[in-house]
């Protein structure tokens, strides 16, 4: 086909445009597919991140819940209050940022449900703790929490796996794309540029005047298409340009959560360590409970056997007092004879009176011996008093050491739960360290496949710089051919 240089011209700068707008259109559809991606990535790492606070301000609740049931220390009421409003400001975003993903709304629902039933009990237990009438703890679902949370973490995990591995299969797509297209480009312009030069010195060889006017209205259309091209070019770059610095500032913020993530695990590890020294303070209080248990039976055993020499001490001032009866029965007996000898001796007259004598003397001898047995039989009933109060004392004091027996019981049973749960607490911190460490791990892929992206905008920055060069050599050449023309 013979065409004229004006069509060929018009052809070569359709077809330049042409590979332009499909690098671009490409470059722009790649981008837009990755920046997607990228969203994806970091909704599903916040949602991971506000999954995790969730299940550490759950955690947190219970203990200070568990705490405050056990001490009614008000501080821990107003700290469980605190989690209790971070666990609803954490669902209500957790909420949002899943209503977009209906394949985890199915956990999402089941998670929720559980934490609203674990407040709801430990909120049930709060409050009859602050009422005094909480007697039995009822049993927790901190371990379906758990399972549910596992399910959650390991379902978003496989997304974040899967978007990575789309993100890295994308960006090579996307780089072989563009450099294939970006290097036929140049090529094809390279190969407009000599043809039309070729083709032009054939036709000004052939016939320079016939072709003059035509020649002339080809350069100035040449001139206004490359000025046109490398406006296009030149804007092209600067959108490339854009999307490279959107890319970087994507993987600075990928790369502070993979800080955050590091953050975490130490957080985890400190915790871990705080859930040792608990376990072991509770050991030693475990060993405290059991010393106290050994003293309050030795102060029973010591008690039985001091309130049974009490009842013999008593049984023995009871047999004194029979005594210092008689003594007081055969005092007045004696008193009654005195008498009577004085009487006898009266009427003996003048041969009584050394008689007399002594029968008084017998007489006083009774009397001091009456106000002597009075006086033990007084001190008899204070001691019998003393005695008795001193049984009842005893009697009270076994009643305090048999429910100070039953309360370090019941306290050591309290620390053997308190074991098991800090064990329990230790198994699931581990986990998280493991979780924790995983996203680490994916994070850290995520920052070196937007590294490689961000190399990939380089060079199509520098390919299409090299169109634009191409551009304003065909315009600088449109302009010499004019100048030519003219001449």
């Amino acid at each position: 086909m013979n065409w004229s240089i004006e069509n060929r011209i018009k052809v070569g700068l359709v077809s330049a445009l042409m590979l332009v707008l499909l690098t671009g259109g490409t470059s722009y559809y790649t981008t837009k597919n990755l920046v997607f991606n990228q969203k994806e990535v970091e909704r599903l790492l916040r949602m991971h991140i506000i999954v995790g606070d969730l299940f550490t301000s759950l955690r947190s609740a219970h203990s200070r819940g568990d705490r405050y049931i056990g001490t009614g220390n008000q501080a821990e009421l107003d700290n469980y209050h605190g989690d209790k409003a971070e666990i609803a400001t954490a669902t209500e975003e957790f909420g949002r940022l899943i209503s977009a993903d209906p394949a985890l709304q199915k956990l999402e629902l089941d998670f929720k449900a559980l934490l609203r039933e674990e407040t709801a009990r430990l909120d049930a237990h709060v409050s009859k703790r602050s009422e005094g009438t909480l007697k039995v703890k009822q049993a927790c679902l901190l371990a379906e929490v758990v399972e549910a949370y596992k399910n959650l973490d390991a379902v978003q995990n496989e997304r974040i796996r899967r978007n990575t591995a789309g993100i890295e299969s994308l960006v090579h797509r996307s780089m072989l794309t563009i450099s294939l297209l970006s290097g036929f480009s140049v090529l094809a312009l390279g190969f407009f540029g000599m043809y039309l030069i070729r083709s032009v010195a054939e036709t000004l060889s052939a016939n320079a005047e016939a072709i003059k006017s035509s020649l002339r209205s080809a350069a100035q259309g040449l001139k206004s298409s490359s000025t046109q091209l490398t406006a296009t070019a030149e804007e092209h770059r600067r959108t490339v340009s854009e999307q490279s610095s959107a890319v970087s500032e994507t993987t600075a913020t990928a790369a502070e959560l993979s800080a955050s993530q590091k953050q975490v695990v130490e957080n985890a590890t400190a915790l871990a360590v705080v859930g040792q020294k608990t376990a072991e303070t509770v050991a030693a209080g475990q060993t405290s409970i059991a010393d106290t248990l050994r003293g309050l039976a030795d102060i029973m055993s010591k008690t039985e056997a001091t309130s049974k020499r009490i009842l013999a001490l008593s049984d023995k001032s009871q047999q004194v007092g029979k005594i210092v009866g008689m003594i007081k029965d055969i005092t007045d007996q004696i008193n009654l004879l005195a008498l009577n000898a004085a009487i006898e001796a009266a009427r003996a007259g003048e041969q009584g009176k050394g008689f007399a004598v002594v029968a008084g003397e017998v007489r006083k001898l009774a009397e001091r011996t009456a106000k002597s047995a009075e006086d033990i039989g007084g001190l008899v009933e204070d001691m019998q008093h003393t005695t008795n109060a001193a049984v009842l004392a005893t009697e009270e004091t076994m009643k305090s050491v048999e429910e100070g027996n039953r309360l370090s019981s019941g306290a050591g049973k309290a620390f053997e739960n308190i074991m098991h749960l800090v064990s329990e607490t230790a198994d699931d911190v581990k986990q998280i360290q493991v979780s924790c460490r995983q996203q680490d791990s994916a994070t850290s892929q995520i920052v070196g496949a937007m590294n490689q992206i961000n190399s990939g905008m380089k060079q199509t920055v520098a390919a299409v710089e090299q169109a634009a060069a191409s551009a304003a050599g065909l315009k600088d050449m449109a302009a010499r051919l004019q100048d030519m023309v003219v001449k």
